[in-house]
């Protein structure tokens, strides 16, 4: 099963992803149940093309072989917002790696006898944030989703998934991008300060919206408060254990 993180920029995904990592190493047993991050992910990446003269004609043929009518229609749905070409590419790009890391996730699910938990801080579910305009309502990610579930090269669907949802304070998480060390993400890290929190704004905006799509429709799903970020999230991870056992009873 997945579970899958989705919040502003700087509310900590990444940082949440690892301490869940270690929380249900340290919980679970491991005869019963296998833990992946996307460094696992990226790693049989990485085996799959070793020589990097060749890596480039390999993640192409990668993201064709992705390809049918619906994963066309997501790119195409994104291809329609109004942003710099160069915006659309490296998104388009990015993407297809979250798609291509999902086809992984099921390859490793096929060959796996054991109880797989993949923890990703950035994933599908994330990624919907991706199609939200400012004012738009939460139809669009019930769009999103209905193409995802339709695309059977990634089996979206056959997933069992955990939706991890992180509140934050926007402007700490402003400054908690500037004194980070990999900063802000690539796309924004040449905008002014200005721009910069009005990017938040927008993030803000269509978290929102993802909120109320993922409350509206049914979807299991948790909640953390990380406005100021602490040492232990034992509350919060063992919830999230109570809804994983939840969800895989129901399998």
């Amino acid at each position: 099963m997945n579970i899958e993180f989705a919040a502003i920029p700087g509310s900590g995904k990444t940082y949440l992803m690892n301490e869940l990592y270690k929380y249900l190493k340290n919980n679970l047993n491991e005869k019963e149940y296998s833990i992946f991050t996307y460094k696992d992910i990226d790693d049989i990446k990485s085996t799959e093309n070793k020589h990097k003269r060749f890596r480039r004609i390999h993640l192409i043929k990668n993201f064709i072989m992705l390809l049918d009518i619906h994963i066309i229609k997501l790119i195409y749905m994104y291809a329609k917002k109004k942003e710099p070409i160069k915006i659309k590419l490296k998104s388009i790009s990015y993407i297809m790696h979250m798609l291509w890391n999902q086809k992984i996730v099921n390859q490793i699910e096929n060959n796996s006898r054991k109880k797989n938990i993949f923890i990703l801080d950035e994933n599908l579910f994330h990624l919907s944030n991706f199609y939200l305009e400012k004012d738009q309502d939460e139809k669009i990610s019930g769009k999103y989703f209905y193409l995802l579930e339709k695309a059977k090269k990634i089996r979206y669907e056959k997933n069992s998934n955990l939706y991890v949802l992180i509140d934050s304070d926007r402007m700490e998480n402003y400054h908690r991008m500037n004194k980070r060390n990999q900063g802000w993400p690539s796309i924004w890290k040449n905008l002014s300060n200005e721009d910069k929190k009005n990017v938040l704004v927008e993030s803000q905006e269509r978290y929102e919206t993802l909120k109320r799509y993922v409350n509206d429709s049914g979807i299991i799903y948790t909640t953390i408060n990380n406005e100021v970020f602490r040492e232990k999230y034992e509350d919060e991870f063992e919830k999230i254990i109570k809804k994983m056992e939840m969800i895989l009873m129901k399998r």
